[in-house]
């Protein structure tokens, strides 16, 4: 029998999105639904004083203009996020709490704007009608009275003395601070370096840019008390149950369908309020009701990402040995808190692979008129690689150490696992050095000097930068999956709690179920984002999917080859002991009596069914590195990326083909975040400057090479896959491996330091300006 873990199988998703088959929410809303539009603050930050909607109630076609009034006279409640994550070993307890010992600041999000608007495209009424243009002519027949209040939409803004507060709960606009480490012995560490690498990390606020628009339609059944609601996230269950929970009706009064998804990146973990107001709105009219955000509607109001500061102090011995290091993280949360998972994630693994002997982190995370900010993919993660690759690459070059032997000289060695940071991660495996060499190969880092002098040779700037990096996901840590073997159709159905958004899960999860049942891949089907087939599930986000889903398909598998067992075995009339199982058949063993898989369902009144379920954490550590190439033209400062390289250790791959595939998505993210996406606020109004793909620079096809990528494996023994997690490793080192780039091709004419994004106009500025200096 073949086995499928660990093929690079053909994705059997393509066939249906890549020829126009795909069924996203938009192609699922019925035609005859009402149309709805969401009135938008334009305002950062503003007291509501009045509302008049009876001109936009009058209005052809209108249906209903709703504001939170209604909302509250129908007895919804506001968006009960949980922004604080638990702790990354022990669920039980909270990651971090404030220095008091209480929880961090948590404000329950209105889903329409009453007393105050606190970032531009908040919701403050929602209209329905019969088309989508008599929905916007109605909201624009609403008028609003606004006072607006001043916008503080940045770091320094927002902490600044005397800067008025944005919620009461929230003083000095502070979320939650909480420290780390040793203070003093870091102090001393510090003052003893030979060198003391210090400088501000500004990780730019992010926008997602998924393909697919958000989108929702809901109809309401009332002779039931039903809900049936479509929208795409990255997880069904948990949509349902802070839906139910605003409505004020028992989960299983919500059917909540997640079909195709057109992309997330973490932004669509966590629900918007259109989701909720389409719901009500469908309840209270009567009728269907469908929402579409347009590109301009994402921009403002999809829940961003990064926007995290790290002030760093690094010290080194005079032969490059880490003495200490301290960092100040501060984390922009927007408006509300939605989530604080990068505070909890970047200073765990702030240390990286690397023998760090002391140090002290202190992390704030503040309010501000700005969009909320969600998990983006790595969430933390990238910006702590960034920091001390970084910081490895600015010490290398002041003490007169070559960059990659400056790295070898800390990386922590594969002798000394199991290994335990100082920030509580434990490494049982991974061989660091081993996968810089390889990437350093994959890469042709020796023959980079031949390339740099032909660049020369063409008037350009080359430079070339490496990163390690490792991770340490966890996610939500309940899970769930149903696997039943048909007894009418000699077929597997297996169903879970995760979601894809363009991962591959109907290829990958159906290789695991085939593999483990020894049944042919074409008889598995996988299915997930229905609420009517599965009630427990954390969604997909943090590498969580296959690392929980799929060791929860191995123990499922396992129990109905059990099962499968005991009913040979009564058939047969013989021991248990005598039945064997392998490539998907039955045998007793010293006979020629045998019964596959599917005829031992046959002989059960329902089929094979079993389940398998989690609620704790399942720990992995993916790890690699990446090497980057660019080339700069100094007239103007622009940017091209000529090569680039990365070796991952993402565990035991169960289709390498489908890993590369995320791999090549997320440097592209990465290399993204080091060179040209950034959302800016303008700070006098709050204003999103970046509000199109006319301002905001994703990169483009021609933006990056063909990427050169190899898988290797460390074999972890935290699950039975042995799976550690692809989907955020080629984002995490790339902004790193990139910016070291940039800076190692600018360091002849000394320029130490780009800042992200490292735009042309930015580097261009910087050439200009050390020119300035030379001839000074």
């Amino acid at each position: 029998m073949t086995s499928y873990i660990g093929k690079p199988m053909l994705r059997v998703e393509d066939a249906r999105l890549l020829s126009g088959k795909g069924r996203y929410t938009d192609d699922l809303a019925p035609r005859d639904a009402a149309w709805a539009y969401v009135l938008r603050s334009p305002h950062a930050h503003a007291e509501l004083r009045g509302i008049d909607i009876a001109a936009a109630r009058r209005m052809t076609g209108v249906r209903a203009v709703l504001v939170a009034a209604d909302y509250r006279a129908d007895g919804g409640k506001p968006i009960q996020h949980t922004p604080a994550p638990v702790d990354p070993v022990n669920p039980s307890r909270p990651a971090f709490c404030r220095p008091d010992g209480g929880p961090p600041f948590s404000t329950p999000q209105p889903v329409l704007a009453e007393d105050k608007v606190r970032y531009v495209g908040e919701p403050v009424a929602f209209v329905v009608a019969d088309t989508m243009a008599q929905a916007r002519d109605a909201a624009e027949a609403i008028a609003v009275d606004y006072a607006p209040l001043p916008a503080l939409v940045s770091i320094p803004q927002a902490m600044a003395a005397g800067a008025p507060e944005i919620w009461p709960e929230a003083p000095g606009n502070i979320a939650y601070e909480f420290t780390q480490g040793d203070g003093d012995a870091t102090d001393r560490a510090l003052a003893g370096a030979h060198l003391v690498v210090e400088h501000e990390f500004v990780n730019q606020r992010i926008v997602s840019c998924h393909m697919e628009p958000r989108a929702v339609f809901a109809s309401f059944d009332p002779t039931a008390g039903m809900y049936h609601v479509v929208a795409g996230s990255q997880g069904a269950v948990r949509q349902r149950t802070m839906l139910a929970e605003c409505l004020g009706v028992p989960p299983e009064k919500v059917e909540l369908i997640c079909p195709d998804v057109g992309g997330g990146f973490g932004s669509r973990t966590l629900p918007h309020p259109e989701l909720f107001l389409t719901a009500w709105a469908a309840r209270r009219i009567g009728r269907a009701v469908h929402w579409r955000a347009d590109r301009s509607e994402g921009f403002l109001t999809d829940h961003q990402g990064r926007d995290l500061t790290i002030r760093a102090a690094v010290g080194f011995a005079r032969d490059g040995k880490l003495l200490g290091m301290r960092l100040t993280i501060i984390a922009n949360n927007g408006a509300t808190g939605i989530s604080y998972a990068a505070s909890s994630n970047s200073p765990r693994v702030s240390p990286s692979i690397y023998r760090v002997p002391v140090l002290f982190q202190r992390v704030i995370g503040i309010v501000s008129n700005t969009t909320p900010v969600a998990p983006y993919r790595g969430a933390g993660r990238p910006e702590a690689m960034m920091t001390m690759e970084r910081m490895l690459d600015v010490a290398a070059r002041r003490l007169g150490i070559d960059r990659i032997e400056i790295r070898r000289r800390n990386l922590i060695r594969k002798d000394e696992l199991p290994y335990k940071t100082l920030t509580g991660m434990t490494f049982d495996s991974g061989d660091f050095i081993g996968n810089m060499n390889a990437a350093l190969r994959l890469a042709d880092w020796d023959g980079f000097a031949r390339r740099k002098e032909q660049s020369r040779a063409r008037g350009r700037l080359r430079g070339i930068g490496l990163a390690n990096y490792v991770e340490a996901p966890v996610g939500a840590p309940r899970e769930k999956v149903i696997v039943t073997v048909r007894k009418e159709t000699r077929r597997v159905d297996a169903v879970a709690g995760t979601q894809s958004s363009g991962q591959g899960h109907e290829t990958s999860f159906a290789q695991v179920v085939a593999d483990r049942l020894g049944v042919p891949f074409e008889t598995v089907a996988f299915g997930e984002g229905d609420t009517r087939l599965i009630d427990v599930g954390g969604g997909s986000h943090s590498d969580r999917s296959m690392r929980l889903a799929g060791t929860l398909l191995v123990e499922a598998c396992g129990k109905i080859v059990a099962r499968a067992r005991a009913v040979a075995a009564e058939h047969f009339n013989t021991s248990l002991d005598k039945i064997e199982f392998a490539d998907g058949i039955l045998r007793e063993r010293g006979t020629n009596r045998a019964l596959d898989l599917f005829e031992v369902a046959q002989l059960t009144e329902s089929g094979l069914r079993e389940e398998a379920e989690i609620n704790q954490r399942i720990p992995a550590h993916p790890t690699g590195a990446a090497v980057c190439e660019v080339e700069i033209d100094p007239d103007t400062g622009a940017v091209s990326v000529e090569r680039y390289a990365s070796v991952d250790d993402v565990g035991q791959p169960i289709n390498p083909m489908i890993v590369d595939g995320q791999v090549h998505g997320g440097i592209a993210q990465g290399v993204g975040q080091a060179l040209s996406e950034d959302t800016p606020f303008d700070e006098t109004s709050g204003q999103v400057v970046a509000g199109s793909f006319m301002d905001y620079a994703v990169p483009r096809a021609d933006s990056l090479p063909s990427f050169d990528v190899e898988l290797t494996e460390d074999p972890t023994i935290g699950n039975p896959l042995r799976v550690k997690g692809g989907g955020e490793s080629g984002t995490t080192p790339a902004p790193a491996a990139t910016i070291n780039a940039v800076c190692d091709a600018l360091a002849e004419l000394g320029i130490e330091h780009i800042a992200t994004p490292a735009t042309s106009h930015r580097i261009w500025r910087a050439i200009r300006e050390a020119r300035t200096r030379r001839n000074a």
